[in-house]
């Protein structure tokens, strides 16, 4: 019988996690607009960071995570803008993929050169 050896799993406190998403939530935001003075107008803020998403944060998943070949999606992203080539997929990037390109494709992100549904079948 072959022994099976496991790391411990930690899990952080209840509230936490939560914590932790939205505060990189914010992060992103303020990363993909610039910074608005308070009480500027709530609706251009939206269609800027639509604008993102559609024009640079879909295109970049879309064109660097599918595995076309395989089947799934293989992250490898540093932030360094040269980051290593990908090996193995992860589980639970995997649903997470299949749910972002169906929720752009279910909201007319979709194009000529980027197929969400297609990339979110890919995943399935």
């Amino acid at each position: 019988m072959q022994r099976v050896l496991r790391a411990p799993v930690t899990r952080p406190a209840p509230g936490r996690r939560t914590h932790h998403a939205a505060t990189l939530l914010l992060i992103v935001a303020g990363l993909l607009c610039p910074m608005r003075p308070l009480g500027a107008d709530l609706s251009s803020y939206a269609r800027d960071l639509q604008t993102q998403l559609k024009e640079k944060v879909l295109p970049y998943w879309y064109d660097t995570a599918v595995d076309w070949q395989r089947g799934g999606y293989l992250l490898s992203d540093d932030g360094s803008g040269h980051p290593p080539a990908a090996t193995e997929k992860q589980l639970v990037t995997q649903p997470r993929m299949v749910w972002g390109f169906s929720l752009a494709h279910e909201n007319g992100y979709s194009d000529r050169h980027r197929d969400y549904l297609k990339a979110a079948r890919n995943g399935y």
